[in-house]
């Protein structure tokens, strides 16, 4: 009953019903007749979807068994939309001049003229897919920090008791005097940068004082009301990013010297999410915080401002990723990315070439976009710069304008 590979597709780009079409007046001011000069196939829109996967046979009554499944997936999905077909862009050669109306040399394109040059006026072609805002090296990057934090989470409590353990030293120092402190930070005596600086060392005492103590309580409450004995937990990670850019281009008619400006914005978003399934046999003793994976990542965390390291790189996920869990038998493990670009394109302005005059400017607006889904297993451990470093959270700026204050504190002699 081996998983068998399959592939399908749903949907057609199918051509759009309006055709691009061109008139002109003969070139001579006697002419009346208004002739088609050219009637061209439309360009391709609709919905194209892919499937690779792979099918487990009896999949419903092996999972009722128990048995787990993380096999290969590829999904794909491609739309092109003509919003708006586009007003009628007409224009006229000023010389001669004729007689009203002025009938001579006029030009009109009707129908998505737009939508036609974007795709290089191949009417078997959808609307072309724009480069995406972010490159494969990018997104592979992303799929590594990802499947390394996850990694870095199996074997491990909610909460590290060893790590605070050691550190109930430094945690009492730094609620030794709290009252005083906020006293000291509000007093009307202190001045505006004095206060600036009182109120950082309040922060780290409740950041890293305080905050970790009722975690670790909250922690111990919550293991003694686990299950202990055999166990199936999963360990996850996400990474979500997204990117926004609008970018210029035009095309112009060689005939006429016509040209129209567009503008291309560009939506692109990243989300990996990573899991591992797991299964071993914890202990009570675990389950609140004494694991020994927790154990054997305390060096790294007692080293002073180990947490400001992790902001930019991850080392504190790669070194307890690589920390080995010989009772942990992992069920499976996988990694899905979702990639998704939008691209819209809007005329601007249309500017005549010399000796023309612009009647009626060119107007309109097409679409495409791409959707890519992919599930594989996880990466290997790897150590890399962080793909964002969360500045705009807010947490993290208390933190970081908390250090910067008593680092100039310190630098300044205050005692």
């Amino acid at each position: 009953m081996t998983p068998y590979h399959r592939v399908r597709s749903r949907g057609a780009f199918m051509p759009l019903l309006a055709h691009a079409t061109s008139y002109n007046i003969d070139a001579d001011c006697s002419g009346t007749i208004v002739q088609t000069a050219d009637v061209a196939d439309a360009v391709r829109v609709g919905v194209f979807e892919t499937m690779d996967d792979f099918v487990v046979p009896q999949f419903r009554r092996r999972q009722a068994k128990g048995e787990v499944f993380f096999n290969p997936l590829t999904y794909t999905k491609r739309e092109s939309v003509v919003d708006l077909i586009g007003s009628t862009l007409e224009i006229r050669k000023d010389l001669p001049s004729c007689s009203s109306p002025l009938l001579y040399n006029r030009v009109t394109w009707a129908g998505p003229i737009f939508a036609r040059r974007l795709n290089g006026n191949n009417p078997s072609q959808p609307i072309p897919l724009s480069t995406s805002l972010f490159d494969i090296e990018e997104v592979v990057g992303m799929e590594e920090e990802v499947s390394t934090k996850c990694l870095a989470k199996r074997g491990m409590a909610d909460s590290n008791l060893f790590e605070s353990v050691a550190e109930y030293r430094q945690t009492l120092s730094l609620l030794k005097s709290p009252i005083k402190g906020f006293w000291r930070f509000l007093s009307k005596n202190e001045s505006a940068i004095r206060k600036a600086s009182r109120v950082g060392d309040a922060w780290l005492i409740y950041r890293y004082g305080v905050l970790p103590l009722v975690k670790d309580v909250e922690g111990i409450i919550s293991g003694l009301k686990q299950k202990v004995g055999l166990i199936r937990p999963s360990s996850r990670a996400q990474l979500i990013s997204s990117k926004s850019m609008v970018l210029p281009g035009s095309f112009s008619n060689d005939a006429f010297g016509t040209t129209v400006h567009y503008s291309i914005t560009k939506n692109c978003s990243v989300s990996v999410r990573a899991l591992s399934l797991d299964e071993y046999v914890v202990s009570q003793f675990e389950r609140i915080g004494f694991t020994s994976k927790g154990l054997l990542t305390v060096p790294y965390q007692l080293i002073p401002y180990s947490f400001v390291a992790d902001w930019f790189v991850n080392l504190g996920d790669y070194l307890e990723a690589l920390v080995p869990l010989p009772s942990v038998k992992q069920l499976g493990s996988c990694v899905t990315t979702r990639r998704a670009d939008s691209y819209i394109y809007d005329t601007i302005s249309t500017v005549p070439g010399y000796g023309y005059t612009v009647l009626s400017p060119l107007v309109s607006r097409v679409s495409a976009s791409y959707l890519a889904k992919t599930r594989k297993p996880l990466a290997a451990p790897t150590l890399g710069v962080k793909h964002d470093f969360k500045f705009h959270d807010a947490v993290r700026l208390a933190d970081s304008a908390a250090l910067i204050g008593q680092k100039l504190a310190s630098l300044f002699g205050r005692r």
